[in-house]
């Protein structure tokens, strides 16, 4: 089953992953209420959570050796294993929780089976299926019908793969292959509490094979004419011809709409400025032959000039807080209510700013910042901390060792890439963090590079 093993190669990242993309969930052109739905309201979703059966093993030897028996049972998706009675609790803050010799693991990897059958809604052969998973600690392989998908890692983020060639109508059957440890076990070495397993959503997504891969929205104002504008622009391939574009204003009333093939420009006169004392979202519906995604945006600036942050031409003060994934029952599993509950608290507290620490949330958290008004700065899910213990932090030399090793930038990328491309267009995002107490080097330089290739538009920070 296991012919290479993808989590101890630091040039796989993933395998088989579809192209990183604005994260959105399509509605069905006949879908209509948008704004009354939630992210799960439509027939493009076959949701997977809810219980799993689950078999823990000590190492991957142990799982893939016969004689070795373990107890079946169900754990619920999303969770964290190690709430359930499984492995142990454990938090590190500048230690390493394995011996460092990247990119290997230890033989006793703690790992978890998950299995489960399911149907999809109204199957179509004429349709494509996208299997997502938004977040499992630390690396997975997954199979449909006993055929390998494929693999990834980058526990905070966000993996599709598409599954057409292997969903039939009719009932179907998923294994996933949770590890604790692999090389992403060098990136992710954040000072927080440990825990495994499949800890976000999951969901497969059905789409039409004339769609909408991946777009990009900025906004701009001009202080002289007092106008702001909206720039949507098409990325990634495409299959289809010309899109409809609709606008509407934060009172829910349109005001524009345009035929477009790539890109278009909406020109808003005195327009209704974003900012955490005023969250106002604008909305635009993008429909295609077949699918109709939504996405709201505010409308607004950011600056940094003489030393002082500009949110639309106003210098304004950061009173922020760091925010982990942590709830005392749940460990890294975090529900709307939960969010909502702290960002409630935030704002009784007189903040107006997060820091990701030390990764990026699930899309929810943004759509939720972006309505509450938070100034956000979304941080990659990186962390090498690690070397300090081993090396010191004087020895400029050792404590450079993954940031300056040419091996190691290719994951340094990949997770830049990953936290910025999915969540490009959430407007409470003011700063991107390209990771945390990881040092610096020239794999930082050129991930610093990557990211102002991705967003002009926004701070950048290590």
């Amino acid at each position: 089953m296991f012919k290479e093993k993808f989590h101890e190669d630091l040039e796989k990242q993933n395998v088989n992953l579809l192209p990183r993309r604005a994260f959105y969930i399509p509605y069905q052109l006949g879908e209509k209420d948008y704004d009354f739905k939630t992210r799960y309201e439509t027939q493009n979703i076959t949701l997977l959570n809810g219980k799993w059966q689950f078999e823990f093993f000590n190492s991957l030897e142990d799982y893939t050796n016969e004689d070795i028996n373990s107890k079946e049972q169900y754990l619920t998706v999303p969770s964290v294993w190690n709430l359930y009675g499984f492995d142990q609790i454990q938090y590190l803050n500048t230690q390493y929780p394995i011996p460092f010799n990247p990119p290997y693991v230890p033989r006793e990897n703690p790992c978890g089976r998950y299995k489960r059958s399911f149907e999809i809604n109204d199957y179509n052969e004429q349709s494509d299926y996208h299997l997502n998973f938004e977040g499992v600690d630390s690396a997975f392989y997954i199979w449909i019908n006993e055929q390998f998908v494929g693999y990834s890692q980058i526990a905070h983020s966000i993996s599709e793969f598409d599954i057409t060639p292997y969903v039939q109508k009719g009932i179907n059957s998923i294994e996933v292959i949770v590890l604790k440890y692999s090389d992403g076990t060098y990136f992710e070495n954040q000072d927080m509490f440990r825990h495994s397993g499949i800890f976000r959503d999951v969901y497969i997504l059905k789409r039409s094979k004339s769609r909408v891969d991946d777009f990009k929205i900025e906004t701009t104002i001009n202080h002289e004419s007092n106008n702001g504008k909206i720039n949507f622009t098409l990325q990634g391939k495409h299959h289809l011809g010309n899109i409809n574009l609709v606008l509407y204003n934060p009172k829910g009333l349109e005001i524009d709409r345009a035929i477009v093939s790539k890109h278009h420009q909406f020109v808003i006169d005195n327009p209704q400025l974003w900012s955490s004392e005023n969250p106002v979202l604008y909305k635009i519906i993008i429909e295609t032959e077949n699918e109709v995604i939504t996405q709201k945006i505010g409308i607004r600036e950011v600056k940094i000039q003489d030393n002082q942050f500009y949110i639309n031409g106003k210098s304004i003060k950061i009173r922020g807080v760091n925010y982990h994934d942590s709830h005392p029952q749940n460990g890294f599993v975090m529900y709307e209510k939960d969010f909502e509950k702290d960002l409630k608290l935030m704002k009784q507290g007189n903040f107006n700013a997060i820091r990701t620490a030390h990764y990026p949330k699930a899309p929810l958290f943004y759509e939720m910042t972006d309505q509450y008004g938070f100034y956000v700065m979304s941080e990659a899910d990186l962390e090498t901390h690690g070397v300090v213990r081993l090396y010191g932090e004087e020895n400029t030399e050792h404590f450079n060792i993954i940031a300056d090793n040419p091996k190691f930038e290719t994951s340094i990328i990949e997770r830049i890439e990953a936290s910025i491309k999915p969540l490009k267009n959430y407007s409470s995002i003011v700063s991107w963090s390209i990771g945390n107490e990881s040092g610096f080097g020239i794999n930082m330089v050129k991930g610093l590079e990557r990211a102002k290739q991705l967003d002009t538009t926004e701070t950048i920070t290590l």
